[in-house]
């Protein structure tokens, strides 16, 4: 009965199986939907996360970006190497693996045991980091547990110390830029880094399903520099042989395209290897001195006050100026280098005399707020903005700092503190046409994938200095100084060739000047009536008795006939000789040989300097010359001083002398300082001296023959003392 008690009981049973027949059914379903999301749409999502849990990334370098010069010369490159990667939870006899790779390396065993003992993940190897490709496959072929080669690439500097200051470094661990051009332009040479992905269990061991993966690198870009890798050689090379020759504490040298401001050369010694930049001291390496080194910079400074006073109408070249050696400023008398002086010149001579006395008048003429505007108009108390790291400002005087004397030294180069890339951007202004230009080296970057150029700089001008009127008088002076005046030793034949000497004296520790140490320098511009170069160097602390119109100008010159050459400019811009004198210059400024005074009483001592044509400036007490500066023998632009000194007791006559160098002298040079040593020279050849026998330093006595080699193509500076002698103040010239 469908109302009976089992019925009824019947119903609830076949209810309570359907129930849970559509609860298991649901939970089935749901199973299924669970399986199939999983296993489906949340497959991709969950096996990242998983492989994400199982791997350990490694970091795959970008292949860092080439610099090239301006010609498209390799300056920098990044060569594939290895880093030496290793899972210590996969080694499995770690002293054996250790020895092994110590042995590849060279590198000690107990060193990599126990890198390969710690518990990390993976560890870089110490020693293998970056190395060559050729050691990698040494490594390779041991077929080590845990032991993995990471791809990498290590820079190299194909041409060594070649721009290295300019170019820079990078750092080895990380492969960032630390200096130069590579720190400058890190962000587009460095890319963007790929990735070595490692999958392990929970235990460290690789996973045997799932090999390693590799997310390639996106490369950095190239860079294209101003310099000129050809003219660079060229200067670094002049830098050198001033090393060689003057045994000096430094040199730096810069080579610029005046119209553009784009730097074709930078250098200095010492310098460096950037492939191996951790075997020199950090100064060297990080240190651009044409950029960073701040000094006095002495005459090359008179260049700005005679644009400043012909440009303010304060003076003209045809006037008058008359120099008796002197001047007095507020109580003070600052001296010219010539003792003397220059006596009647016009202002034009006063340039090409370098005669301090007149610089100062142009001072006083200018005064202090005038002339201190026009320093800073022309770039100097703030940075040029050039696009290379370490870059100083120099230090200035401030306008309620410049009494008369503080005025009066501005004006010849003495008191401001400048740096080289200041003093040649300032000549370059003058060279286009009174136009301030930024210096830069960076010209543009290109993608590697798409060949795409973007230009990193354009030439830029800061501001118009002096009129083009002006600048034109400037540049036709300033050929005069090495027509006729202290550069003599820079004229070229068939270019005009514009430049102003310098001697800086360099401050000491505790106030004043540190006694016989100079900065010596050239700067010069080429051709003058269409510039296409502005070139200085500069020497510091050259040894032996140095002039500043001796040292420098002979470097230059020879850097620039080289480089105007290169660059196919005609010869046909200026005089094809010398001219044997200047007409009305105060100076005459044929090298002569210092005579021997040393022995002499005063009068005798007067008279054999005049014959020289020399002056003498005696100092001390007594009735003879005991000692002299420059030394017997030496070289010395005629009209130069001898600084002689007096005592009471005749000096004895030496029976033997030391033999000097000849090298390099003329023949008629080496004959009058054979002559004035009491010795026979013997001469074959023409030319310049290459070879003598006995050779230098040897012990000879007077009257002995030396014999004497002559040659056309031997070539070195005009002044070779023969042996080291006393440093001397002779002014600043």
């Amino acid at each position: 009965m469908p109302s009976s008690p089992e019925y009824r009981r019947n119903v609830r049973q076949r209810r309570r199986v359907a129930v849970l027949m559509l609860a298991v059914s649901a939970v089935l379903i749901g199973l299924i939907l669970r399986l199939a999301y999983l296993q489906g749409i949340a497959s991709g999502m969950l096996t990242a996360r998983a492989l994400d849990n199982w791997s350990k990334d490694l970091p795959v370098e970008a292949r860092r970006g080439t610099i090239y010069d301006r010609n498209g010369v390799v300056l920098a490159y990044s060569a594939d190497a290895k880093n030496v990667v290793a899972v210590p939870r996969q080694v499995q006899n770690a002293h054996q693996e250790a020895r092994q790779l110590a042995s590849v390396l060279h590198q000690d065993v107990a060193m990599i045991e126990r890198q390969l003992k710690q518990a990390r993940s993976f560890v870089y190897v110490k020693g293998g980091m970056r190395i060559p490709d050729e050691t990698a496959a040494l490594i390779a072929q041991l077929h080590l547990p845990g032991i993995l080669l990471e791809p990498s690439t290590r820079r190299i500097y194909p041409h060594g110390s070649l721009a290295a200051n300019v170019l820079g470094y990078v750092l080895p661990v990380d492969n960032v830029g630390a200096s130069g051009v590579e720190a400058t332009y890190n962000p587009y040479l460095t890319g963007v880094n790929g990735k070595l992905s490692l999958f392990t269990d929970a235990s460290g061991r690789a996973a045997p399903s799932q090999g390693p993966t590799y997310v390639a690198p996106k490369n950095g870009q190239d860079i294209v520099l101003t310099i000129d890798a050809n003219i660079q050689s060229m200067l670094e090379s002049e830098l050198d042989r001033a090393m060689a020759e003057f045994d000096a504490e430094d040199a730096l040298g810069i080579v610029v395209d005046p119209k553009s401001g784009q730097i074709l050369a930078m250098g200095q010694r010492p310098s460096f290897d950037p492939t191996n930049p951790g075997q020199v001291p950090t100064e060297v390496r990080d240190r651009n001195l044409a950029i960073w080194k701040a000094f006095e910079p002495g005459s090359t400074f008179k260049i700005v006050t005679l644009s400043a006073a012909l440009q303010e109408q304060k003076i003209s070249l045809a006037e008058h100026f008359y120099d008796p050696g002197y001047i007095k400023v507020a109580g003070a008398t600052i001296h010219d280098w010539k003792y003397g002086g220059h006596g009647d010149e016009t202002f034009q001579q006063v340039v090409w005399n370098s005669c301090n006395p007149g610089f100062v008048e142009m001072g006083e003429r200018l005064g202090p707020q005038t002339l201190l505007s026009y320093i800073h108009q022309f770039g100097f108390g703030q940075k040029t903005g050039i696009d290379l790291t370490g870059e100083a400002t120099g230090i200035l005087f401030k306008l309620d700092q410049m009494g008369p004397v503080e005025t009066a030294t501005t004006a010849f180069g003495q008191g401001p503190s400048v740096t080289p890339i200041q003093q040649v951007m300032a000549l370059s202004a003058i060279a286009n046409g009174g136009k301030l230009m930024t210096p830069y080296v960076g010209l543009q970057a290109i993608d590697p994938q798409s060949g795409q150029k973007r230009a990193l700089h354009q030439p830029t001008q800061v501001r118009q200095v002096i009129s083009p009127k002006i600048a034109s008088e400037v540049l036709e002076t300033l050929q005069g100084v090495v027509t006729y005046g202290t550069g003599r030793n820079a004229f070229l034949p068939g270019y005009a060739v514009g430049g102003k000497t310098g001697t800086a004296q360099k401050p000491a520790p505790g106030g004043g000047y540190l006694p016989g140490q100079h900065i010596m320098s050239f700067i010069s511009v080429a051709p003058t009536d269409d510039p296409k170069l502005v070139a200085y160097i500069a020497v510091d602390s050259p040894k032996g008795p140095q002039f500043s119109s001796t040292v420098t100008p002979p470097l230059v010159r020879d850097l620039l006939q080289n480089a105007l050459q290169y660059l196919h400019v005609p010869a046909n811009h200026g005089s094809a000789e010398l001219p044997k004198s200047s007409a009305g210059s105060a100076l005459n400024l044929p090298q002569v040989v210092v005579p021997n005074l040393v022995g002499l009483q005063g009068d005798d001592a007067t008279e054999q300097a005049a014959k020289a044509h020399l002056s003498l400036e005696a100092r001390g007490n007594g009735a003879f010359i005991v000692a002299q500066a420059p030394p017997a023998g030496s070289l010395m632009p005629q009209g130069g001083t001898i600084v002689a000194y007096a005592g009471d007791v005749q000096p004895q006559e030496q029976p033997q002398l030391t033999l000097p160098n000849f090298s390099y002298l003329s023949t008629t040079q080496a004959q009058a300082l054979a002559q004035l040593l009491g010795l026979q020279a013997v001469i074959a050849g023409k030319g310049s001296i290459a070879q003598q026998q006995p050779t230098a330093g040897t012990p000879v006595k007077k009257g002995s023959q030396v014999r004497l080699w002559a040659s056309p193509n031997s070539r070195a500076p005009l002044l070779n003392p023969s042996t080291p002698g006393e440093t001397w103040n002779i002014g600043r010239k």
